[in-house]
């Protein structure tokens, strides 16, 4: 099976069809992008944090990043960029760096974006640090997209329902059916969003929301929407 990088490494399945995934992709991004900032637009966010790009160089890999021109635009990631990549976005400055510990200051950027990163930070403890760092060095707003852990197909591996078994039993079907990296906690763990609601309230932070965008009916992905 062909597989998608992302964070350096091949995780996401197209069983020899990347081409028609990427494009099925790319039309979601876009959308999601509509409907995440149709309403709020962009007028405000003079800054923006983009956390999670990816060496890979499809052409939905990274879109935001497009959406984001005539701005100040950082994209930071656990991987060195390829000139390829670099090249396609020239008003980005990519720079490597954890996500967990971010080496900005409090509030350096208007706006801090990511999509589709959070369920790659591994344990639960990880993803809530991953959350206050987007929120610590937000001025304005945070805003992080990842996928609906009840979407009837597990986006990564493409098979459905396999994914609302509890983890271990999951993680134990998927590595028998080849994918062993998505099979490790530290590269796939989709939080739920009564997980995410029990971040916030460790963090004691209560002004935020998260709400859903709908593919076919069904919630594919939540949005967390955190606002100083």
């Amino acid at each position: 099976m062909d597989l998608m990088l992302i964070n350096g490494k091949n995780y996401t399945a197209n069983y020899g069809f990347e081409l028609m995934f990427d494009a099925i992709l790319l039309r979601h991004r876009k959308r999601v992008f509509d409907k995440v900032f149709g309403k709020n637009g962009l007028n405000d966010f003079e800054s923006v944090l983009d956390i999670g790009s990816t060496s890979d160089s499809g052409s939905a890999s990274n879109i935001f990043l497009t959406f984001f021109k005539k701005r100040y635009v950082v994209s930071v990631s656990d991987q060195e960029m390829p000139s390829e990549v670099k090249s396609k976005f020239p008003h980005v400055n990519f720079v490597k760096g954890d996500a967990l510990n971010l080496f900005f200051p409090n509030g350096a950027f208007d706006l801090v974006f990511s999509n589709a990163t959070l369920e790659h930070v591994g344990n639960r403890l990880n993803q809530k640090k991953f959350i206050n760092e987007a929120i610590r060095v937000c001025l304005k707003e945070t805003i992080i997209v990842f996928p609906n852990r009840w979407f009837p197909i597990e986006t990564h591996t493409k098979l459905p329902f396999l994914h609302f078994l509890p983890n271990k039993i999951h993680r134990k079907i998927i590595k028998f059916l080849g994918f062993t990296d998505l099979s490790l906690e530290d590269n796939l763990n989709i939080p739920t969003k009564r997980q995410v609601n029990r971040f916030f309230k460790e963090l004691e932070i209560e002004k935020y929301n998260i709400y859903k965008i709908k593919t076919l009916f069904f919630t594919s992905n939540l949005v967390i929407h955190f606002k100083h």
